[in-house]
């Protein structure tokens, strides 16, 4: 089953039962970034050994086959992907070629 919504993006912090991510609207696209709160106790033992701050995630909503007016909801965190601070360095360098440029 396709997903209905997804947002990919990093955990910004981690507090003792709760985890802050910044996200940004894959489907829809979204400017500026959104900011979500999530449970620890939505992730697996496995996914709550590789949460940290700046690690990758993925959060999708998929319609339940079984009762039509409900969403379910998955994130996956993937340590393996860019982080927090390497999409902002990657930022910083695009703004300075940004500025480089001489338009006519």
């Amino acid at each position: 089953m396709s997903a209905a919504q997804e947002w990919e993006g990093y955990v910004q912090s981690v507090d003792d039962y709760t985890f802050t991510a910044v996200l940004t609207d894959v489907t829809h696209g979204s400017d500026p970034d959104a900011i979500a709160v999530f449970q620890k106790s939505a992730l697996s033992r496995s996914e709550l050994e590789q949460l940290e701050e700046n690690v990758y995630l993925r959060w999708t909503l998929t319609p339940d086959a079984d009762h039509p007016d409900r969403m379910n909801s998955r994130i996956s965190l993937v340590p393996d992907r860019w982080t927090g601070e390497d999409i902002a360095a990657a930022q910083r360098k695009a703004a300075e070629f940004a500025s480089d440029i001489i338009w006519e």
